[in-house]
């Protein structure tokens, strides 16, 4: 645990800057759907942890939302009594997240400590991260995702379980983030020059195959079990 203590300390106080502009900006009682910078704020708070919230129209973007969200809120309700602050506390927590995330990946890549508590402070001090950590949205989790299949990449395995199932969740948040996935790991089997073109492409077309395959069979399911699922 000690390794991993610069890293935890400064998501922790990301977390709390994150959380105290998030309860300024998020007020699940003030419809502030399309506003701040076209965010949804409002009804992805209702959607993720009020208990009405699977009930609010998921639109097609966002295959399996509800799977993902629902959980989470209603694990956080169990503590706080309180639907928003439990969305809230979501969102900025995920923001947190993503600054550790980076902390490690960089660390990892170039193991500095130093240079990557510089490096995860910046993602952490830009504007874009500064507003979806504190303002609620689907962006936050599918920056954490992404940053989540890129340590997984970092690893070098060959086993496809673990960026299947972190492109299967980039997936469900938002369909079209999928591409990033993609991209990322056609890269990363480029860069394997001891592999040939054709181990190399058919563990790109795997990778693709298995992910949407997963992703649609959970899309149905979802819309099946939330018929506000379009």
């Amino acid at each position: 645990m000690r390794e991993y203590v610069p890293g935890l300390v400064l998501a922790l106080l990301f977390f709390a800057v994150y959380t105290f502009i998030g309860l300024r900006l998020n007020n699940l009682s003030v419809d502030t759907t399309d506003n701040f910078l076209d965010a949804d704020n409002s009804s992805w708070m209702t959607r993720i942890s009020a208990p009405e919230g699977s009930s609010l129209e998921m639109r097609g973007p966002h295959p399996f939302a509800y799977f993902v969200f629902r959980p989470l809120g209603w694990l956080l309700n169990l503590f706080t009594n309180d639907s928003a602050l439990s969305a809230i506390l979501l969102n900025t927590f995920t923001g947190a997240l993503c600054v550790f995330l980076a902390w490690l990946f960089i660390k990892r890549q170039f193991q500095n400590s130093v240079y990557a508590l510089l490096i995860a402070s910046l993602l952490g001090l830009s504007t874009a991260h500064i507003f979806f950590g504190s303002v609620i949205e689907t962006y936050i989790f599918s920056a954490a995702a992404l940053i989540g299949f890129a340590l997984v990449l970092q690893k070098k395995s060959d086993s496809l379980l673990a960026p299947v199932g972190m492109s299967v969740l980039t997936f469900g948040i938002t369909l079209t983030n999928f591409v990033q996935n993609f991209i990322l790991f056609v890269v990363s089997q480029t860069l394997k020059v001891f592999k040939t073109f054709r181990v190399s492409f058919t563990q790109v077309f795997r990778f693709t195959a298995f992910t949407l395959a997963l992703g649609i069979l959970l899309s149905i399911i979802h819309a099946a079990w939330f018929p506000s699922s379009k």
